[in-house]
């Protein structure tokens, strides 16, 4: 009997099988073997025409034994996906095998198709339908054209009149697509709704995305307002954050400023910005602020502290933050969770110890603190007891004592940044063998390490991720 065109090598033996139900009679006895050769023979649609008895056989005797429970998922996924890609000629032969009663009519629908579309998908026949022992429901809280919409793809992976639809129509679909988890008709929606942005309504869509969680729509919003306006810039971090940099306090910037206070979430100060009463005044709106970064700022400003309730201070290369700030930084900010000081080279042994009043500081960065010395590392680790991320990258001033006392602190580290730093093998083992709960190391350009070195220090640790570009 003439075999489908890709075939694998492995599945050549059916070849003696002389019409369809002979072949069918030898698949059915192995499992695997039948859905690896329904699979292969979708992608030859002659094949399949010339031998409708068999794919009629076989794709009704899978959907049956896959709604059963009989076979695993994970071995029928393949079978879903071949059906969708050739789905204009396996149509005929789909078996319609549940119903589900819509708001104004009932429509049948095959199951494999719908349960290897999506895990929702998956779940929702399985207790609905297989757990109760029924074949039709009731779903009427969608109509007949939207759920029209889901099972075309469902059982083709796309919709092919979706940019006709109106844009609510869109919206609407789009969030049938995420309470589906059909990902990827979810982001074709999203991509959609992008067309509708101007710089008219981007403010609009800025609220839009955040009531939706729509990530692409907040990020083109953002893309709109830096090509159209100056003084503010604005990047998306994700659907529900959004970063907002004030260069300056004109007039116009501060406009800008105020139409986005209800948005910002982590907002980055100008030079000046922090000394300007009418900013400040603004910054205090922004009642979803939880990150501040001051590393641009040219003077301390007691405006600062009004802003105690946020979660995470940036000061990167911050020039004036000196041990008196810090102090002050220390004391005032109670709520701190993450702490970036890369490259802040003014703090001193005096500095170093308020760190103790910072009870809630997960994640502190020291990067390219070049001059941090052993002992001032040691009254740091001393002083910050509960963190579970430190960056000390860079900070090349540091010697195997230093990285002794990392090993010998007793804290909970999840994420360690080692890059660029003299550490050696000894004191890497004694990190990662101490350390139980470290998971992510990073060693970029560690030249003191050899390879059997890490080899030994991974061997013994649960780190599940590890950096090691351009060590030796």
């Amino acid at each position: 009997m003439l075999m489908p065109t890709i075939l694998p090598y492995s599945l050549s033996a059916y070849q003696i099988a002389e019409n369809d139900d002979q072949l069918f009679e030898m698949l059915v006895k192995k499992p695997p073997d039948l859905l690896s050769f329904f699979a292969a023979s979708c992608e030859d649609e002659t094949w399949c025409n010339n031998h409708s008895d068999f794919s009629s056989k076989a794709l009704k005797w899978i959907t049956e034994q896959f709604y059963l429970e009989i076979l695993p998922l994970n071995s029928v996924s393949d079978v879903g996906n071949a059906i969708r890609e050739h789905f204009h000629n396996i149509e005929k032969w789909l078996p319609l095998n549940l119903y589900i009663k819509l708001a104004n009519r009932t429509v049948a629908i095959n199951s494999l198709l719908f349960q290897t579309a999506s895990p929702y998908w998956f779940n929702f026949i399985r207790t609905n339908f297989f757990e109760k022992g029924k074949k039709s429901i009731v779903y009427s809280n969608i109509s007949f054209d939207d759920f029209e919409i889901l099972r075309e793809y469902a059982y083709t992976g796309k919709v092919k009149e979706l940019y006709r639809l109106k844009e609510t129509d869109i919206l609407r679909i789009l969030h049938l697509a995420r309470g589906s988890e059909f990902q990827y008709l979810e982001k074709e929606c999203e991509e959609l709704q992008l067309r509708y942005i101007t710089v008219e309504n981007l403010f609009q869509y800025m609220i839009a995305s955040e009531n939706n969680s729509l990530d692409l729509v907040k990020k083109r919003c953002c893309e709109l307002f830096n090509s159209n306006y100056s003084g503010v810039i604005l990047s998306s971090l994700n659907s529900q954050q959004l970063n907002c940099e004030l260069l300056t306090s004109t007039e116009t910037s501060l406009e800008l400023f105020a139409k986005l206070v209800l948005h910002v979430t982590h907002f980055i100060a100008g030079e000046r910005v922090m000394e300007d009463n009418a900013a400040i005044g603004l910054l205090q709106r922004c009642s979803k602020l939880t990150s501040l970064d001051l590393g641009r700022t040219r003077n301390y400003s007691e405006n600062i502290l009004l802003f105690s309730h946020v979660k995470e201070l940036i000061f990167v290369g911050c020039l004036w933050l000196q041990d008196l700030y810090f102090k002050k930084i220390c004391t005032s900010f109670p709520l701190l969770q993450r702490l970036d000081l890369t490259s802040c080279a003014q703090i001193t042994l005096t500095g170093w110890g308020e760190l103790t009043k910072l009870t809630r500081l997960r994640s502190l960065s020291l990067a390219r603190c070049e001059m941090l010395s052993n002992e001032e590392f040691s009254l740091i680790l001393m002083s910050a007891r509960q963190l579970h991320e430190l960056r000390i990258s860079e900070c090349r001033n540091l010697s195997e004592a230093a990285f002794h006392a990392l090993a010998a602190c007793q804290q909970r580290f999840v994420n360690l940044d080692l890059g660029r730093t003299s550490i050696e093998d000894r004191s890497l083992l004694e990190i990662t063998t101490r350390i139980t709960s470290l998971s992510l190391l990073d060693l970029t350009r560690c030249q003191n390490l050899a390879e059997q070195g890490i080899v030994d220090a991974i061997k013994v640790s649960s780190l599940q991720e590890v950096n090691l570009s351009h060590t030796n």
